[in-house]
């Protein structure tokens, strides 16, 4: 978790430095739909699941970048 007050973009940009696999990004837009955002570091990829699925989504998406 990065509770640092930087803007996402230096938060996103640092994860990518540091080799962070995948990203869940829990958004005030993305909360408002029941949403959140998972980002792939290897596939580049990014995809909004519901909240109701975020466990299951995120160990899939996990194992499916290793």
């Amino acid at each position: 978790m990065d509770d640092r007050d930087e803007r996402p973009g230096v938060k996103f940009k640092d994860a990518d430095l540091i080799g962070i696999p995948l990203q869940i990004v829990i958004g005030e837009r993305g909360l408002k739909e029941n949403m959140i955002e998972l980002k792939t570091r290897r596939t580049k990829q990014s995809i909004r699941v519901p909240l109701d699925h975020a466990v299951r989504d995120i160990l899939k998406v996990y194992y499916e970048a290793e």
